[in-house]
């Protein structure tokens, strides 16, 4: 699959994020299964294959660290392959290298990965202790009140992080970007990012004490509200 770095590097205009991604599967469950062929030569059992093999066996990319889980891929990471390989399918037919249209399918038996919810016990910790365990010892988190106002809002880490002090008017949040891991500002997760909403009182506390932090730190408000350090 001699395209793969074309295709990835037009897509960096789009989202580093999102070609990470693809790399990173690409690597790990797609072409070890693949292999090292040419696009004409991809069939649709090649990539349906590599979902199987995948789901059976995780991932199969050489040299790689011993996995963490002997389990069966999850449904969700299932469908984030097949995802890949439908886009790149689909941008070699625009660009006239294939005619393929795979009609791929995610194993009956592929099941939803489990969450560990947040339990009521575990929020009365969060909103009453301030403090975090390093080196043995208890040290203040200066990210408690944005862990506190994540919770009270149900905002994602990218949401978050891309909130700045003009956004909040009043009592009212008005969320209008989101920073991937690449600290580059997209517009988020989905349609649903630009939205206002108002705090609840939980949400309010952890909001004046975080512009409180920040004051007294002496970072100035006129972007974001969370001030992530840079790795040393």
């Amino acid at each position: 699959l001699h395209l793969c770095d074309r295709r990835q590097r037009q897509m960096c205009i789009r989202d580093r994020s999102y070609v990470t991604q693809c790399q990173r599967y690409g690597d790990c469950y797609i072409l070890p299964t693949c292999g090292n062929i040419r696009i004409d030569e991809l069939t649709e059992g090649d990539l349906q294959k590599a979902i199987d093999v995948s789901f059976r066996k995780r991932s199969q990319k050489k040299n790689q660290r011993k996995p963490i889980s002997n389990q069966p891929l999850s449904r969700k990471t299932l469908m984030t392959i097949r995802a890949a390989e439908t886009a790149f399918v689909k941008w070699c037919r625009r660009n006239k290298y294939t005619t393929l249209h795979p009609d791929l399918s995610i194993p009956k038996n592929a099941r939803m990965g489990k969450r560990t919810i947040l339990q009521p016990t575990a929020l009365k910790v969060l909103f009453s202790v301030d403090t975090r365990t390093y080196y043995g010892k208890p040290v203040f988190d200066e990210y408690i009140y944005a862990y506190r106002f994540a919770v009270a809002t149900g905002l994602r880490p990218g949401e978050l992080i891309g909130l700045w002090y003009g956004d909040i008017k009043g009592n009212t949040v008005n969320l209008r970007r989101s920073i991937n891991v690449h600290r580059e500002q997209t517009t988020g997760k989905n349609e649903n990012v630009i939205r206002s909403f108002d705090m609840g009182k939980e949400a309010r506390e952890a909001y004046e004490a975080q512009v409180q932090l920040l004051k007294a730190q002496g970072i100035l408000l006129n972007l974001s509200l969370i001030h992530i350090s840079e790795p040393t």
